[in-house]
């Protein structure tokens, strides 16, 4: 045999030992393949460590905003709320200015079309001996007067809150205003709840406004 054969002899012994390999391994070759795409592919994010945070009643929630205004509304009426009281004693019939204001002032309460306008009214226009009794009961029952920041009470309308639209209050009048220097008494007549109540309330003059007062905190 010339070198020329046994050299092309040689070439197609290699080149079938090599095929032969080849095909007798093709799982070798295919978990390599494998290995070197897991190589190439990102390792998975760790699990965060960051405490998950716990959202309250007002996070993107009006309905649990809603609820814990109405929560708060009820509170504070429980509060604020003007007693039943006694005609100032040597009253005189107020003059047409007086009567005016005072009629405002009650009248107010059921203008109101939102649910912290209605909760907030009332604190907000009652004398100020009557709000720092109201501030230290509660701090005494809550630890914190926080309960009193309204800013925190939902624009909720007061269509849509059932504690309101169930009594459906209206204000039918606002009677026989006595003055006595800076004390004033008026009987106020509600309709609420289909039922028809009267109630002789008290005023206190504060600076140049007529404020919601009671006859223990008027003196």
């Amino acid at each position: 045999m010339d070198e020329s054969a046994q050299a092309s002899a040689e070439k197609s012994t290699v080149t079938s030992t090599t095929d032969a390999e080849e095909s007798e391994n093709p799982e070798t070759e295919e978990r390599s393949e494998d290995a070197e795409e897991d190589d190439a592919a990102p390792a998975p994010a760790p699990a965060s460590t960051e405490p998950e945070i716990e959202r309250t009643a007002g996070d993107n929630d009006p309905a649990a905003a809603e609820a814990a205004g109405a929560e708060l509304a009820a509170s504070l009426d429980e509060n604020t709320e003007v007693r039943t009281q006694a005609p100032v004693r040597a009253g005189a019939p107020a003059d047409g200015a007086d009567v005016a204001a005072i009629n405002d002032l009650v009248g107010g309460a059921y203008e109101q079309t939102t649910l912290r306008g209605w909760v907030s009214y009332i604190p907000n226009n009652s004398c100020q001996a009557l709000l720092n009794d109201v501030n230290a009961q509660v701090q005494e029952q809550y630890g914190t007067t926080d309960i009193l920041d309204f800013s925190v009470i939902p624009e909720t309308p007061l269509s849509e809150v059932p504690q309101y639209t169930e009594a459906q209050a209206t204000l039918q009048s606002v009677d026989n205003v006595a003055v006595d220097g800076a004390q004033a008494s008026a009987d106020v007549t509600v309709n609420s709840g289909g039922q028809t109540d009267t109630s002789t309330m008290r005023f206190l003059r504060e600076g140049d406004r007529w404020t919601f007062c009671s006859d223990e905190y008027a003196s």
